[in-house]
Formats: C-alpha cells, sequence, structure tokens
C-alpha cells in the first residue's frame, strides 16, 4: 500500500518474518528514516525493489515540497544504503528514484535524472501528480503540457547519454482523451 513503511515500528520484524520465504520483496520509502541499521537488514534479508521518493535537486524546494523531511539527511541515508550494497558485493535490490512530476518541479527532472545516476540508481521514473484538492491544481502538468513534453524529451535524451534507464508517463497530446486507456474525467 502506499505511505512510509518504516514509520511502522514492527517493519523490520514483519521482513526478517516474510524474507524468510524468499519472496520478492518490493519497499517505496521517502529514505528519511532509512538508517544504517536498518539498510543492512534489508540488504541481508534479500530485499529485491527498493524505490526512493525524491522530488527534487535543490534542498530547498525538496523541503518545501516534502514537507517535514531533510534533504541533506535523505541524501545521505541514500548513499550510505548504496555503499552498503556495494560493500556487500550484492546484485540487489534493484534501485530506483522515483520523481513526482509538477509544475513547481518539472523543469529540474533531467538533472534528477543526473542525481539518479550520479547516486548509483539502476533506473530514474517520473510519475505526474495528482491534486487531491483544489490548492494542488496549479502544480498538475496538464496544464504545462507542451513544456512537460519538452522536459521528458530533454530527460530521455540524458538518461540514453549516462546509460540509466528511464520510466517516464506518457506525454501529453492533443488526442489524449481519444485513445482506448484515457478517457475524460
Amino acid at each position: 500500500g502506499w505511505g512510509e513503511p518504516l514509520l511502522n515500528p514492527n517493519f523490520l520484524e514483519f521482513f526478517k518474518q516474510i524474507s524468510e520465504y524468499k519472496p520478492q520483496i518490493f519497499v517505496l520509502t521517502n529514505g528519511l528514516l532509512l538508517n544504517e541499521e536498518i539498510s543492512l537488514q534489508l540488504l541481508e534479508g534479500g530485499l529485491a525493489f527498493l524505490n526512493f521518493s525524491f522530488d527534487s535537486t535543490t534542498p530547498e524546494k525538496y523541503n518545501k515540497i516534502r514537507r517535514g523531511s531533510d534533504f541533506h539527511k535523505v541524501l545521505k541515508n541514500i548513499k550510505t544504503f548504496v555503499s552498503l550494497k556495494k560493500q556487500l558485493n550484492l546484485e540487489k535490490p534493484y534501485l530506483r528514484m522515483v520523481f513526482v512530476g509538477m509544475r513547481e518541479n518539472i523543469e529540474e527532472f533531467p538533472k534528477f535524472v543526473e542525481l539518479a545516476h550520479e547516486l548509483g540508481m539502476n533506473e530514474a521514473k517520473m510519475v505526474y501528480m495528482i491534486a487531491y484538492g483544489n490548492d494542488m491544481e496549479k502544480q498538475i502538468l496538464y496544464h504545462s503540457k507542451e513544456l512537460t513534453n519538452a522536459i521528458l524529451d530533454k530527460a530521455g535524451q540524458r538518461a540514453k547519454e549516462l546509460g540509466i534507464k528511464l520510466t517516464i508517463p506518457d506525454r501529453f497530446s492533443k488526442a489524449i482523451h481519444e485513445t482506448a486507456h484515457h478517457k475524460p474525467c
């Protein structure tokens, strides 16, 4: 489900119990609580996939978007995790950084791809922000279609140059409501 799994005080106990059965465990975290102890337990427990939500390449904007978080601490936690993975000479987990694209940060997305590469991620991914209230409506990218498409193209080119996998949402088109996958609300 959604939410921050590391907030659960029993998370590591659950992880240990489940990992005994050798499933493909997937964790999505904002990285704020991912300390060295948790990192080691995830790595030694055979975690298969780890996604980091990370919505800006600058401390000011990141801390504004992710209220209550700490850009520098999260970055340190990610670096520590990647370093431990290398020290243990592990192939898994597959590492992905996920960027929630919105008007406030979309122009940073090519730099986000570069950051994901620098940090040792296997993949950079962008998803569109969903507005859950009228106060968020100005941030949705539907109102910035041409800019968004141009940024996605630029990020795609940068990912190709760096050799990092990139997953992006569908580009905006004039015929978006005519496709079988997208219907008007």
